[in-house]
């Protein structure tokens, strides 16, 4: 009888997302990506011959977090001229052709399966970032204003380097799925599709993604059916261990999973 109990509080647990330590995690907002994150909320590492930076997604029933590891890079959100900005880019309904052509700075492009509905631009100083709004029928973006709610900038200081965010769910309505794509560049870079001469995109999660001046993204996160079974709202999902999803085609599919990529860098 007592295995028997055992075995029903473990799959009691198992179901609560409790004993995977996974989804739904509420990171605490201290500059610091610890204990406090999932274990299986990072993912791909980039490594330069300066730093390395690496990204972290996981989510609660309130909020889709996300999470900059960069210790190393010394580089802030801010708006200095060696500050960099970082971009959240949402897709809300897994529809080709649906969503923005474009990032709304002038540096990205979109294509496929996987074009944003909803474009978050940390890139402000003192935790401050604005967001943006597709509207199909005008074919622009909505500008939604600038907020510093929900979010820990590490600065230049501060003894602590890391930066977490959190996105409203009810910010992109509620969705049952999303698609993400994730890019940064320095904080004066706009407009590079048009001839801006600065850098562009220097690092872009998938990392299959191109990089530099103008690429165009074809590849994000599947955070949905059948990828995430429940789509965003699982509990007990470890977020890695998704495929990257190709816009290219119907039923997304990539080259490996995380789960065998992140042995890769653990």
């Amino acid at each position: 009888m007592r295995l028997a109990i055992v075995g029903i509080i473990s799959l009691v647990l198992l179901w609560s997302g409790v004993a995977m330590g996974e989804t739904w995690t509420t990171p605490v907002l201290d500059g610091v990506i610890g204990s406090d994150w999932d274990g299986d909320s990072g993912f791909e590492l980039v490594v330069t011959p300066m730093c390395s930076v690496q990204i972290h997604f996981t989510w609660d029933s309130y909020f889709l977090w996300f999470g900059i590891d960069s210790d190393s890079c010394r580089r802030y959100l801010g708006d200095g001229p060696e500050d960099v900005s970082f971009f959240v880019a949402i897709d809300v309904d897994q529809t080709f052709g649906s969503g923005a052509l474009g990032d709304g700075y002038g540096n990205v492009q979109f294509s496929g399966c996987y074009m944003p509905e909803y474009v978050f631009y940390y890139a402000g100083g003192g935790g401050w970032y604005e967001w943006g709004e597709w509207d199909a029928g005008s074919q622009s973006w909505i500008w939604r204003g600038w907020r510093n709610d929900n979010t820990f900038y590490a600065w230049d200081g501060g003894g602590v380097y890391d930066d977490e965010i959190g996105i409203l769910w009810s910010d992109i309505g509620d969705p049952s799925g999303i698609a993400v794509m994730v890019w940064n560049t320095f904080d004066d870079c706009f407009n590079t599709c048009t001839g801006d001469p600065c850098m562009g995109v220097l690092f872009a999660w998938p990392t299959v993604n191109p990089m530099g001046p103008c690429p165009t993204f074809t590849w994000a996160y599947p955070f949905f059916d059948p990828h995430v079974p429940l789509g965003v709202g699982e509990m007990g999902f470890a977020p890695n261990s998704v495929p990257w999803g190709d816009n290219g085609e119907a039923s997304p599919t990539g080259p490996a999973s995380w789960g065998g990529i992140k042995a890769l860098y653990r």
